[in-house]
């Protein structure tokens, strides 16, 4: 993940490879079919990884404003956790098939919910803007806090905030939902 991070799928060698793994390239031969393959095998899996931490986290939250809330603030301190996690979601966040997922799926379900409950303002066709805004927006928070623009908890709760208001909450209970203390979720080896 560092090694794509620093420099890209494209320009990185199964030499690369084994020295950040320490390995033989004869073993990076062995179980890697291509860098592409590996570069989606991490994506895929990382992405994984953190969307199962959140759903788990989520299980007892019913309301879907909430739900979006928490998600986003925790991936942006996600990004403080795990500099390195970061650095590799922000640059291939929107480029790499592998991680657009998170972007769209749970993202999608949960502004869909929130629509089913009435707690968003959103027509029908507009999920699709809404659940880019979103995503878009947690992205762009990630590389505040990266680059030490904001803390996670401001960027965080600014995200949420502005996010459930573009969703059509008012201002009063977006900035309550917002600023809710945050469930601890675990970071440790995203």
């Amino acid at each position: 993940m560092r090694l794509f991070s620093a420099r890209g799928c494209t320009d990185i060698k199964v030499s690369d490879l084994a020295e950040e793994a320490g390995v033989a390239r004869g073993t990076i031969y062995s179980h890697v079919a291509s860098i592409e393959d590996l570069f989606s095998d991490i994506a895929a899996r990382k992405s994984e990884e953190m969307s199962l931490r959140v759903e788990r986290r989520l299980s007892d939250v019913n309301d879907a404003a909430r739900r979006i809330a928490f998600g986003i603030r925790w991936y942006i301190q996600a990004a403080h956790e795990d500099p390195e996690w970061c650095r590799f979601v922000t640059r291939f966040a929107f480029s790499a098939e592998s991680l657009q997922h998170v972007l769209s799926g749970r993202p999608s379900q949960e502004i869909s919910a929130g629509q089913s409950q009435g707690r968003f303002e959103l027509k029908a066709d507009q999920l699709q803007a809404a659940v880019t805004l979103a995503a878009s927006s947690v992205i762009a928070a990630m590389v505040l806090v990266r680059e030490g623009h904001a803390t996670w908890r401001d960027a965080g709760g600014q995200c949420a905030f502005l996010v459930l208001r573009a969703l059509g909450l008012d201002c009063a209970e977006a900035q309550s939902i917002a600023g809710e203390p945050l469930p601890q979720l675990s970071f440790t080896s995203l």
